[in-house]
């Protein structure tokens, strides 16, 4: 896919997202975005699921109620992204950088997501001296979080 293809499409999006006329949702089912600039973009819902976004620069994108299942973000820069309520099951992540505001909640991954950002979780607590082995000191730390004390989400019972 080419800028102007990429930009027509970005363009009908625009315009589907406001209720315009003439406007189209955004399908880039499996295209070829790596290294592609969509920075700042609003791509609420827009359907990117097996899309490779490999090194794709999306600092500030609206990504909220995304299809990314099985996109390749490898690399990708999500710095300030949105993903509220965005499905990345199967995607790939490694090497980018999730967001942790709380702009990255309500995100649906599976197991393998889950478990490398538990990892990531652990070797950080690790090398802090933090201990977190007990579900209890877990939940202890949960709940002291910026999550749950300055966004009102639900605490760890």
């Amino acid at each position: 896919m080419n800028k102007e293809e990429l930009k027509k499409i970005l363009k009908l999006h625009g315009r589907w997202l406001r209720g315009e006329a003439n406007g189209m949702r955004a399908n880039l089912h499996g295209a070829d975005l790596r290294g592609a600039n969509l920075s700042g973009m609003d791509l609420c819902r827009a359907n990117l699921s097996g899309a490779d976004l490999g090194r794709a620069d999306l600092r500030g994108a609206n990504l909220s109620g995304m299809d990314l299942c099985r996109a390749n973000l490898s690399g990708a820069d999500l710095c300030r992204a949105d993903l509220r309520g965005a499905n990345l099951s199967g995607a790939d992540l490694d090497f980018s950088c999730w967001p942790l505001w709380c702009g990255s909640l309500n995100v649906k991954a599976d197991e393998a997501l889950v478990g490398q950002l538990l990892f990531h979780v652990y070797d950080l607590a690790k090398s802090s001296g933090v201990d977190i082995k007990t579900v209890a000191k877990q939940k202890k730390l949960i709940n002291k979080s910026s999550p749950v004390i300055k966004h009102n989400k639900e605490r760890v019972k």
